[in-house]
């Protein structure tokens, strides 16, 4: 593989120091990159590396830092920063025609290597509770005239949706720092807007009861299975007999978003008027709290 990074910046500072900042324009290009492409088993192995093609990462970050107030007592500061990124299959292998899929994943020229390759979940068929999945609808010719639902797995693993770019919009970091009087108070909380996930660990929790899933938790989520009496509902029957129940499916694609509380801290530090008497240089108490959700 060969990469090449670039970059370009400003730093700024404006109002006497009172804003400063740092905006910048990123880029990385590959090429050449590998892939552990499958093979047919009578070769003697199953896969083999080779050169597949170039990708491109670029975005914009920018970083804001702002005093609300200086002066001998009281120092008050706020920070900012967010970032966003694209990600671009720029060619493949010309023996690939431009696609590759791999499991759950897609691969296409010009598009995200961030794309899943998903069954596409239909909900639930209100007269029996079974989970429904879309597949083409074809005429006598073969050619797709629509999409039409069914209750079997395997055939609807023959037609896969490639969602959305899976990335976020923007992500990023907020703070503040607040010192009076020989109090010190700090917040730090990091952000993510946009993009998508696949829930795995929903996945499980929201399991048909068979046997293989024995000792295994239910999310709350189950309360609202398919009943007679529940028919209007998003989550299927619960029968141990159903395999399909949670397999993979855009069922279980959810929303990145998330503000996370990475850290609080308050502290006192004492007079030095105080800790020279014990000779001591400086004593600070804090309390600080971690990943607070």
């Amino acid at each position: 593989e060969t990469s090449t990074s670039y970059n370009v910046g400003v730093d700024f500072s404006l109002f006497k120091n009172k804003l400063t900042g740092t905006l910048e324009y990123f880029g990385r290009r590959s090429s050449d990159m590998l892939y552990n492409l499958p093979t047919a088993g009578s070769l003697g192995y199953t896969s083999m590396p080779v050169n597949v093609g170039s990708m491109t990462n670029s975005g914009f970050e920018m970083d804001f830092t702002y005093n609300i107030i200086q002066n001998k007592d009281v120092t008050w500061d706020v920070n900012f920063n967010a970032t966003f990124i694209k990600n671009k299959i720029n060619e493949l292998h010309e023996n690939l025609n431009g696609r590759l899929i791999d499991d759950t994943r897609i691969y296409e020229e010009g598009e995200s290597m961030y794309r899943m390759y998903l069954v596409d979940y239909a909900g639930v068929d209100e007269a029996t509770g079974q989970s429904l999945y879309w597949i083409d609808d074809v005429d006598e010719d073969g050619n797709v005239i629509g999409r039409k639902t069914t209750t079997d797995y395997n055939v609807a693993q023959n037609y896969r949706v490639a969602t959305e770019d899976m990335m976020p919009t923007v992500y990023g970091g907020i703070g503040t720092s607040l010192t009076a009087y020989g109090f010190d108070f700090s917040l730090s909380l990091s952000y993510q807007l946009g993009g998508k996930i696949y829930d795995s660990g929903y996945a499980r929790s929201m399991h048909s009861g068979s046997s293989s899933y024995a000792g295994t938790s239910w999310h709350k989520d189950i309360l609202n299975a398919w009943t007679p009496t529940n028919t209007h509902t998003d989550v299927p029957r619960l029968d141990s007999q159903d395999r399909y129940t949670n397999y993979t499916s855009t069922r279980f694609l959810t929303n990145s978003n998330y503000l996370n509380f990475n850290n609080i801290t308050l502290g006192y530090t004492l007079p030095k008027s105080w800790t020279q008497k014990m000779q001591i240089e400086k004593l600070r108490i804090y309390f600080t709290a971690d990943n607070l959700g």
